[in-house]
């Protein structure tokens, strides 16, 4: 069955910024106003805030300085967010056909329908839409979509992220939008399912990739020398005035380490969390969605965070999840951390201080070592945390205070662990795997606050109940049915081969 072309109506609140008369092919490039924390943030984390603000100011004008010197388009114009800013951006980048607002919705297919839609109403017969993190993007692409679209009516560009780098289409089509799961890696696939169940003739373009870390940055200094011949780009694109060289000797020099932060509905507290984070260029943070039905993932990926979606419930898949992301980055170190506030961020750099000076290989924040706000810690919790720790202490001889989930551990030595548990047992079922495969664990005071909203798990009679059982069975699943057997043969004797269990620096 094939969709009907939407007839295209003027969205109330996009306002035109110029006057314009567009005929054929029209261009919109999504762009926001370059403001440190609010642009390339996950790329910010590596270079620093200012310094990646800088680098997207550059992506903008050396991109738009192509396209201008070109013919691929019969007008060009920028749709920018948030709306109160678009004079700024007007003033700061002048040259195009229109500056107009993007439609106010955290929403991007809804952003992009209101684009299209604008488009359509000011006279295009074809309009394409691109972002503005690929400076380099080569102009034939962009011409290769309007020829698409003679044939076609949408033409897709696939971005190496899963996403898409380009669209374009020969009309408003607002269901190919619908139900997409955006800012993951399912967004052209999902794309493409849409297009395909409802009868649309799409092309496909070759891939290209957004410049979005440190590794894209690379990747364009390889690809495209002449942006880094630009007139303040060196100066100003690290902080410090470092060079591409140095930053590479930087970044070999320092251990990477990613923190890894299941979330279920946190966008009142992911925020903050992530805001507190130590402002270290090697700190990647990574949220796995636990099937929020609020804006959490948004708010995350708005605060520089990778984000990735784990559907199925449960605080060891979405730790799962985040670990499959987190080996895309190569780190050295994971730190866990939950997402409703009650942790302090900014201990992470103690937290991984003993790992860093080779004298543990698992270190657990300690809740009750440390100091907690009065009503923080649970008394259910903290008798659950006495319980567990008095019998892990009977079978293994070592006396945890603390199952507490804010812990950091060697990336080796967590792989090596070959975590299972899906649900509340994956903290206790880590504690245990470590002191059988004979890590060097130790504990180290944290803070503790009251979390921000309703704990789903101490916060109810059930919660409190599944996990306490869940804990309790971990413990007596290795204490006692598996008390005879290897955990892992080969693991253990890849483990104990590796240079942190023979004492070598780290």
């Amino acid at each position: 069955m094939s969709i009907a072309k939407a007839p295209a109506k003027r969205p109330p609140d996009l306002i035109q910024s110029n006057s314009l008369n567009i005929d054929m092919n029209l261009l919109i490039i999504f762009a926001k106003l370059p403001r440190a924390g609010k642009v390339k943030t996950r790329l910010g984390t590596e270079i620093g805030m200012d310094a990646a603000s800088k680098l997207y100011e550059q992506f903008i004008r050396f991109l738009f300085k192509r396209l201008s010197g070109s013919n691929v388009a019969d007008k060009i114009v920028f749709a920018v967010s948030p709306r109160s800013q678009l004079a700024e951006f007007a003033r700061a980048f002048p040259g195009a056909s229109a500056y107009i607002p993007q439609y106010e919705s955290a929403n991007l297919g809804l952003r992009m329908q209101q684009a299209f839609s604008w488009g359509f109403t000011h006279g295009a017969n074809k309009v394409v839409i691109i972002g503005s993190d690929s400076p380099n993007l080569p102009l034939n692409r962009i011409r290769q979509a309007f020829q698409a679209l003679e044939q076609n009516q949408v033409v897709l560009g696939p971005a190496d992220d899963g996403g898409y780098y380009l669209i374009g289409a020969d009309a408003v089509y607002p269901r190919i939008f619908e139900n997409i799961p955006w800012s993951t890696s399912q967004v052209l696939t999902k794309t493409l399912h849409t297009l395909q169940s409802n009868g649309l003739a799409y092309e496909l373009l070759e891939p290209f990739y957004d410049v979005d870390d440190l590794e894209g940055l690379k990747r364009l200094k390889q690809q495209s020398p002449q942006f880094f011949a630009e007139p303040g780009v060196l100066a100003t694109f690290i902080e410090d005035e470092l060079t591409m060289d140095e930053i590479k000797v930087t970044a070999a020099n320092t251990k990477r380490v990613v923190v890894l932060i299941p979330a279920l509905n946190e966008e009142k507290s992911i925020g903050k969390v992530l805001q507190a984070l130590p402002r270290n260029s090697q700190i990647i943070p990574i949220v796995a969605d636990n099937g929020s039905s609020d804006d959490t993932a948004r708010v995350a990926r708005e605060n520089g965070a990778r984000v990735v979606f784990e559907p199925r419930r449960g605080y060891g898949w979405a730790c799962l999840a985040a670990m499959q992301e987190a080996e895309k980055c190569h780190p050295d170190i994971a730190v866990f951390l939950d997402a409703d506030f009650s942790d302090y961020p900014q201990e992470i750099d103690k937290l991984i201080e003993p790992i860093l000076a080779n004298r543990a290989d698992l270190v657990i924040g300690s809740r009750v070592l440390g100091k907690s706000d009065p009503g923080a810690l649970l008394p259910q919790a903290r008798f659950g945390n006495w319980l567990a720790s008095f019998l892990i202490s009977l079978f293994w001889r070592f006396k945890y205070t603390d199952l507490g989930p804010f812990r950091a551990i060697r990336w080796e030595a967590l792989k090596a662990l070959q975590m299972e548990d899906k649900t509340y047992g994956w903290t206790v079922e880590m504690q245990i795997k470590a002191l059988i495969m004979g890590l060097r664990v130790t504990e180290i005071p944290v803070s503790y606050r009251k979390r921000i909203g309703k704990s789903k798990v101490t916060g109810t009679f059930s919660g409190t109940v599944k996990a306490g059982a869940k804990i309790l069975w971990t413990i007596f699943k290795f204490g006692v049915l598996k008390r005879r057997a290897s955990l892992d043969k080969q693991g253990l004797k890849w483990l104990t081969s590796s240079l942190f269990l023979q004492g070598q620096k780290f």
